[in-house]
């Protein structure tokens, strides 16, 4: 809990004290790892414009941060921007390195999708995170969303088929019998 405090007090200190201080008052700094908490404690919070506004300073200092990115995917899919929020997560997709990073990079992605009702992308970005989820955990939290966001989704492929022997591969006569000039060969 007294993490919360200070995190409530951090975000008070860096977003509306200088603004209401004016040009000439003290900055508040906070060291790279705080500020990465802190992103996930505002979109958890429910306080996504300050979310976005850390990790905006976060991805300055390094386009490559992808807990800002998929925090930064929460915060604008909050704020209803779901095509940002899609654009954000498939960024953090394609430089995520683990599959804890490409999970969660997955999960967003297609969290904004489904919130701009394209089910069917989001299904897909689902058994993305499926496949590449850390933990069994994990892989039943992206089954759930993805049997959740289906059961939503108008709709519906499914695709089948067969694969069966054959002794007639080169398409040849499947009868013995070959008629030349009106005169019939039994082999």
């Amino acid at each position: 809990m007294p993490w919360r405090i200070a995190a409530a007090l951090l975000v008070a200190a860096a977003f509306w004290l200088p603004g209401l201080a004016g040009p000439g008052a003290a900055q508040t700094e906070i060291d790279i790892p705080t500020a990465q908490r802190l992103v996930a404690v505002l979109v958890r919070e429910g306080q996504p414009r300050a979310a976005r506004e850390v990790a905006l300073v976060l991805l300055e200092r390094d386009p490559g941060d992808i807990g800002a990115l998929v925090n930064l995917s929460r915060a604008e899919r909050t704020l209803g921007n779901y095509r940002r929020a899609a654009e954000l997560g498939r960024r953090a997709w394609n430089l995520a390195e683990t599959n804890d990073a490409r999970f969660a990079a997955a999960r967003v992605t297609a969290q904004a999708l489904s919130s701009s009702g394209r089910r069917t992308a989001a299904q897909f970005w689902l058994r993305r995170a499926g496949e590449v989820a850390p933990s069994e955990r994990a892989r039943q939290v992206a089954r759930a969303e993805f049997r959740y966001v289906a059961s939503r989704n108008p709709w519906s492929f499914s695709l089948g088929g067969a694969i069966t022997p054959t002794d007639n591969v080169n398409d040849a006569p499947t009868t013995n019998e070959i008629v030349i000039g009106g005169i019939t060969f039994i082999d």
